[in-house]
This record gives structure tokens, C-alpha cells and sequence, in this order.
């Protein structure tokens, strides 16, 4: 309940908590109450988190304190079936786009949520990729601004700095490099949030959609940041391609992937989507026995 600033009716309320959600302003007396995510289709959630926030972030440690030793236990429980690929950290992690916020956001948080203006993001535009820019709140937390203009370079490091204190705390908790992987976030060629992905501590890992689920080579940004990156591996976090409608189209999405060195894993996502489709198991299951 940390984002919890504004309600006294609802669990957690905590006036200080206007400082672990995200602004839209320099100042928290324009803190978010809500957020949108469109994953197919749009719907509210709970306020984007100020990622540079102690308190957010002191949550997340917790958590990872008690949840990465139970994996590891597993994992060394089960070690010669080989089902334990690794970790995957956080899940396409940027500011304003899986937690968007809409311009006057607020004045909708008491309104019926089916009425709610329906946009998709343009990532033409920076900042607020069309809707109301966030990552004011993280930004000024870290001491990066406090006025002027919202900088990309600003934001990126923000998630940049979140992913890498999660992976190293992950690897102090015993997850070695080649069993932890990020996911970042990324919607435009020479976007700077691929590049959060990259640390010391972990393997890259990102989501292909679209024309780069079929050959992620053709992803430009993400190829660049996999060439800068040193780890052992790197994983496709996160892909479907809902233009392939045939087995062979999924073999080759399947190898055209495999093809890319490093690969570890490959995560296909969109489950529902997939039921009925018995060619897309069939071209997995002759994939995997070819392996």
C-alpha cells in the first residue's frame, strides 16, 4: 500500500507515501492517484511507483530477501533436471508505458473506468509518448534535476540504476550472472531504456513484438545493446508473434532466435492466444527434440 497518499478509507494511507508514486510536475502536490496499462487492452491500475523511492525500493529488497532464497533452495533440490533457466528481473521496466498516465488522470480516479479516453502511445514523443509525462518524482529523488525540462538521459538512468542495485542484491543473495536476467523495456529504435538491461550482474533480456518477434535481429536497438553486453548469455524475455498462423512460420521464429548467439531461453508469452493452436506446440515440441 505504499502508493496509498490519498485515501483514507483504503489500507496503507499514509500521506508520506505521495513521495513513492510518481508526479507529473516537480512537485508532489502532482502526484498520480492511477495508472493505465494497455496489454491488448487498456485498463487502471495502481500508481506508477517512484522507482528511486527508499521506501519502494527497501519493499523491493524485502522481497527479493525472501524469495530468491526459496528459488535457490529449489533449484539446488532439483539440480539434475535441469528446469531451474535462471531468474528473470523485473518485466519491461521504463517509466510512463506498462503505467501510463493520462492527461488530467485524476479527475477520472472516481469515474466509471468504462468511460476512461482510450489512446495508444506514440513513441514519437518525448516526453509522455502523447500522454502525461511521469518520472519527475524518480528523477528528482536521485538528485538528477529538480526543474526544466524532463530529460530522457535522466529517466534512463533512473531505470538504470533500479535494475542494477535488484541484480546486485539478487547476486549477493547467491544467483550467479549466468542464472539472472533483466527485462527492459524498449518501443522505438535508439530508445535509451534497452540499454537498462546491461549491467554486471546479470544477462540482458528484452521483449520482441511485432516484426522483431519473427527475427529479433531486425531490432536494431536491442541488437546494439546485446553487442555492448559482456554476459554469458542474454534471453528473449518476452515474444509472440500473432502473425504467425502456421507451424513453419513458428520454426522459423524459433530459429531465427537460436540463431542469435548467447541465446538461453526463449519466453512465449500470450498463453491465450495460443490455445487451439495446436501449431504452435507441434512446431515447439519438433524445435526442442531437434535440440
Amino acid at each position: 500500500e505504499l502508493w496509498n497518499w490519498f485515501d483514507p478509507s483504503m489500507p496503507g494511507y499514509n500521506p508520506d507515501n505521495v513521495n513513492n508514486v510518481e508526479w507529473t510536475s516537480w512537485n508532489n502536490t502532482d502526484a498520480v492517484k492511477l495508472g493505465w496499462r494497455n496489454w491488448g487492452n487498456q485498463i487502471r491500475i495502481q500508481p506508477m511507483p517512484n522507482l528511486a523511492s527508499p521506501a519502494y525500493r527497501n519493499a523491493c529488497y524485502t522481497q527479493l530477501r525472501a524469495l530468491i532464497p526459496i528459488v535457490l533452495k529449489w533449484a539446488k533440490d532439483n539440480a539434475n533436471n535441469d528446469r531451474f533457466i535462471g531468474i528473470q528481473m523485473e518485466n519491461e521496466v521504463s517509466i510512463g508505458v506498462n503505467n501510463y498516465f493520462l492527461k488530467n488522470g485524476n479527475s477520472y480516479l472516481n469515474l466509471p473506468e468504462a468511460n476512461d479516453p482510450k489512446i495508444n502511445l506514440n513513441f514519437d514523443i518525448w516526453p509522455g509518448f502523447g500522454v502525461q509525462a511521469i518520472g519527475y518524482a524518480a528523477v528528482k529523488t536521485m538528485g538528477l534535476a529538480n526543474s526544466g525540462a524532463l530529460l530522457e538521459t535522466d529517466v534512463a538512468k533512473v531505470t538504470d540504476n533500479y535494475v542494477f542495485d535488484l541484480c546486485k542484491l539478487a547476486n549477493e543473495l547467491g544467483v550467479p550472472r549466468e542464472k539472472l536476467f533483466t527485462h527492459a523495456g524498449g518501443w522505438k529504435e535508439g530508445q535509451l531504456f534497452y540499454y537498462s538491461a546491461l549491467n554486471q550482474y546479470s544477462c540482458p533480456g528484452w521483449s520482441f513484438y511485432n516484426n522483431y518477434a519473427s527475427d529479433p535481429t531486425k531490432d536494431v536497438t536491442a541488437i546494439d545493446a546485446l553487442r555492448k553486453s559482456d554476459a554469458p548469455y542474454w534471453c528473449n524475455a518476452e515474444t509472440f508473434d500473432f502473425g504467425a498462423t502456421t507451424e513453419s512460420a513458428w520454426t522459423q521464429l524459433l530459429t531465427n532466435n537460436f540463431n542469435i548467439p548467447r541465446l538461453k531461453y526463449l519466453n512465449v508469452r500470450n498463453y491465450n492466444q495460443m490455445i487451439g493452436k495446436e501449431y504452435v506446440f507441434t512446431a515447439i515440441n519438433k524445435f526442442q527434440n531437434l535440440k
